[in-house]
């Protein structure tokens, strides 16, 4: 009996370590051999194209690299993206103050651990002022020079408009001198104060303007910039094209990308109409929701034409529908999508070969869980150092060996464990009379 209870348990706990075992090349369906110039112990990049986003999982659980001993080979991904550039800001040292008549003049100078700047910002308490600033700089108060003029203003009474700001010629200069002169008063007398700004017009005609204090003067060095990303795209040229009961442009695109934006090239000459992306599940065909709209146009006048539609949305099934009304169909010549550049990194072993494995319907495959994340960061700048490496076109695998769907094996597990434990419930009855008939009390003459 004990004997049996040990095999039961040995047999529970095959089935668990079958379960949690590490993946093998047999598990996935296709296979891309990886090829170029590698330099052992550095770590290596790799573009994932299409064909592998295609035949992969959204978290890339059914993605894999081994080497040409079955090995697998740690690896992370991340999206080919430049961090955005922010400036850095200090604040000036006020040396002196002095105001005479219209102006006023504030000579600054520099923080030493400073670096060159090409932004002047006031930070000002009030409202409704409009002033013309003159910026000097020089190594010392005595020689300085104009390196900008602007003006600053604030509306807030009549209109939320404000700029504070003075771009200046990037300087180094430790000393500054700022000019700060009141606008031409208006002919017709009183407090208005008027302003022509990007075509537009505004004024405070008849009040007073808030009490003007500037309580800080700051420096603003580095370039800015936004998060730059590289992308790949597809291109459809001539895409089939059928109507909706409702009259509209269907459009069904290749599927299960990461498409951050759809592009048309549409031959009609002048045309405005709303797409809409719609996208469904993997697997479940004619189940589509809208995940993204956009406008296309071109109008008279245009050179180019507005065709691009962005927007962020894990992988699935694509399909675009042109809302036509009672307009006739557009003549779309070509679409783009275009996705964020994912590119995947590992560390070659000297002497070895590495081949990419992805695609599987094993459903013991889950997402790897690799320290080479917290080796290899996403530091943009680093990252592009690394050599890069190609991949083959993805090849079916031989060697794949799915496993039943999940569904069926828990069943005949099920079923399985059922057997098991009515084995056990007899075996114990057949143990348990026996103990019963070897303590039996002898019988009576």
């Amino acid at each position: 009996m004990m004997c049996f209870a040990r095999t039961l348990l040995v047999a529970i706990g095959l089935v668990a370590t079958a379960r949690a075992q590490a993946t093998s090349p047999s598990d996935f369906m296709f296979q891309a051999v990886i090829t170029g110039e590698t330099t052992p112990g550095l770590p290596m990049r790799v573009s994932l194209g299409q064909g592998v986003l295609s035949a992969t999982q959204r978290d890339f659980a059914d993605l894999r690299v081994f080497d040409d001993l079955g090995r697998e080979t740690p690896y992370v991904i991340y999206e080919q993206t430049e961090a955005p550039k922010r400036t850095s800001t200090f604040a000036f040292e006020i040396v002196s103050y002095d105001t005479s008549g219209e102006s006023e003049e504030i000579v600054l100078k520099q923080p030493a651990s400073a670096k060159p700047f090409h932004e002047i910002e006031f930070v000002i308490a009030g409202r409704d002022f409009k002033k013309s600033v003159e910026v000097f700089a020089g190594q010392s108060t005595g020689a300085l020079q104009q390196v900008g003029a602007e003006t600053i203003f604030d509306f807030s009474s009549r209109v939320d408009l404000r700029r504070t700001t003075v771009d200046v010629k990037e300087t180094d200069a430790p000393y500054l001198r700022i000019v700060l002169s009141d606008e031409t008063p208006d002919e017709r007398g009183g407090s208005e104060i008027e302003l022509r700004y990007e075509g537009l017009e505004f004024w405070t005609a008849g009040e007073k303007p808030g009490p003007f204090r500037v309580e800080r003067i700051l420096g603003h060095t580095g370039e800015r910039k936004s998060a730059s990303h590289a992308y790949d795209v597809a291109h459809h040229a001539s895409p089939p094209t059928r109507l909706d009961d409702d009259g509209n442009t269907i459009i069904d695109l290749a599927g299960n990308l990461p498409v951050a934006f759809v592009r048309l090239e549409v031959e009609n000459p002048y045309y405005r109409r709303r797409v809409q992306m719609l996208a469904g599940d993997i697997g479940q065909e004619g189940e589509y929701h809208s995940v993204g709209e956009g406008v296309i146009y071109k109008v008279p006048g245009m050179n180019e034409s507005e065709d691009t539609i962005w927007f962020r949305r894990p992988q699935g099934n694509y399909r675009l529908r042109i809302i036509n009304e009672d307009n006739p169909p557009l003549d779309v010549r070509s679409v783009e999508t275009g996705w964020v550049r994912r590119n995947l990194y590992f560390v070659h072993e000297e002497g070895r070969h590495y081949s990419l494995h992805a695609g599987s319907d094993n459903h013991d495959v889950a997402s790897p869980r690799y320290d080479l994340g917290s080796l290899i960061p996403a530091d943009h700048a680093k990252l592009k150092q690394y050599a890069s490496l190609s991949i083959g076109d993805l090849q079916t695998n031989p060697n794949y060996a799915p496993t039943m769907d999940r569904s069926t094996r828990d069943r005949l597990e099920r079923t399985a464990l059922t057997v098991v434990v009515i084995a056990v419930v007899c075996l114990m009855a057949f143990w348990v009379a026996r103990l019963l008939k070897g303590t039996a009390p002898p019988a009576r003459d």
